[in-house]
């Protein structure tokens, strides 16, 4: 037991700011469950003043129990209606609880109450950008940054909006002040990479995608090979492996021709449901699912790195059509489409296909990413 991990003989004397004190010092040092446990005990003391309730309240979600937050928050509000500070807090509360309704009001609550302090801006300005309101997300970041012109996180706010609204060029001058500000922030060197990208930069941009190893992403372990860094491949086997989403794999499948060129035996491991067509792309000699663990290999990339390692530039485009059927499918699967949409099994002399709808996953908004079926409407 640690010095801080608190006895209930003792606790049962302490006041409700010292229980306070003790959860924190818990937390510190890893034991939240604990500290979650000495906040119900402090409830029980919990004096009738709206302060106590907003430290409750901060000490809640200092241990990311955002239900709870937002409810000492909420009962501080009710005391204090006009407690800028507080609404801020509920709106960062909010956020976590994928809230932004309620999140974009409590905090453009909070800079009605205090536009003076640029936090508030800029933090709905991230939030109304969660939430699509791009024009009025912009405009906030502009108002924090009038009152902190050199804050990095209205700067990088302001860059990943303006690429959001495909102002990229303009975004970089924003990244680039923001990185001036705090060079070695992941977050705003991947921003920045992204913005590169969609400027048509791929060279440099490319290179800086390599940050996104610094923050959401990690190199794989389980792989007994060094990570090709364009070394000779002449004679060797290479690993390419699914690192993103299923788009962006289906995106740069297409490099694996190139890599064959270069003398390599190209084995590419991807989800499952994407074996059987990746298994169809030239220059692929085998596909995988889970790897075997006889399985040797000279190096191994991860699918989003080949750019920066092959030198490609926004000229490339590869060989077309890479992707393909077999005739059994295009007959089966193929067949069984065309009876449903235009009631024919006759194959028609032009297809288009839609994707209404991307892998919802949790840090990517998703009401940005999809349209409801029913809008889809099929035209023959």
């Amino acid at each position: 037991m640690t010095t801080l991990s608190p006895s209930p003989c003792l606790l049962t004397r302490r006041t409700f700011t010292e229980y306070l004190r003790v959860a924190v010092g818990l937390e510190e040092v890893g034991q939240r469950e604990s500290a979650i446990d000495v906040l119900r005990e402090a409830e029980t003391l919990l004096p009738e003043r709206p302060e106590s309730l907003f430290l409750l309240g901060g000490v809640y979600e200092r241990l990311q129990c955002w239900e709870k937050a937002s409810l000492f928050y909420g009962k501080a509000l009710e005391a204090r209606p006009h407690a800028a500070r507080v609404w801020h807090r509920l709106g960062i509360a909010l956020l976590h609880q994928d809230d932004l309704g309620g999140s974009i009001k409590a905090l453009d609550t909070a800079v009605q109450q205090d536009p003076a302090i640029p936090e508030y801006a800029t933090d709905l300005s991230m939030v109304l950008s969660r939430d699509g309101q791009f024009e009025a997300a912009l405009s906030f970041a502009q108002s924090a940054l009038k009152m902190q012109p050199d804050d990095a996180n209205a700067l990088n706010n302001a860059g990943h909006i303006l690429q959001c609204l495909n102002r990229s060029a303009e975004a970089l001058q924003f990244y680039d002040a923001a990185l001036r500000r705090s060079p070695d922030h992941p977050v705003i060197r991947f921003g920045r990479a992204t913005a590169l990208l969609k400027s048509g930069d791929f060279l440099l941009g490319w290179q800086e995608y390599e940050s996104r190893w610094l923050s959401s992403r990690t190199v794989r372990a389980d792989i007994d090979a060094p990570v090709w860094e364009g070394e000779s491949l002449k004679g060797c086997t290479i690993l390419v492996h699914h690192e993103q989403g299923y788009g962006d794999t289906l995106h740069f499948i297409r490099l694996m021709p190139i890599l064959a060129q270069r003398g390599a035996e190209v084995v590419v491991q991807v989800p499952v449901s994407l074996v059987r067509l990746v298994q169809r792309v030239a220059g692929v000699s085998r596909v995988v699912s889970v790897l075997d663990p006889a399985d040797s290999f000279d190096y191994h990339c991860p699918m989003m790195s080949l750019p920066v390692r092959l030198g490609l530039t926004a000229a490339f485009v590869g060989q077309f059509p890479y992707l393909s059927v077999s005739e059994e499918d295009m007959a089966t699967q193929g067949g069984k489409l065309s009876a449903q949409v235009q009631g024919s099994c006759q194959p028609p002399d032009f297809i288009v296909g839609l994707v209404w709808s991307g892998d919802p996953r949790p840090h990517i908004c998703v009401r940005r990413r999809r349209i409801a079926a029913a809008a889809c409407r099929w035209r023959h």
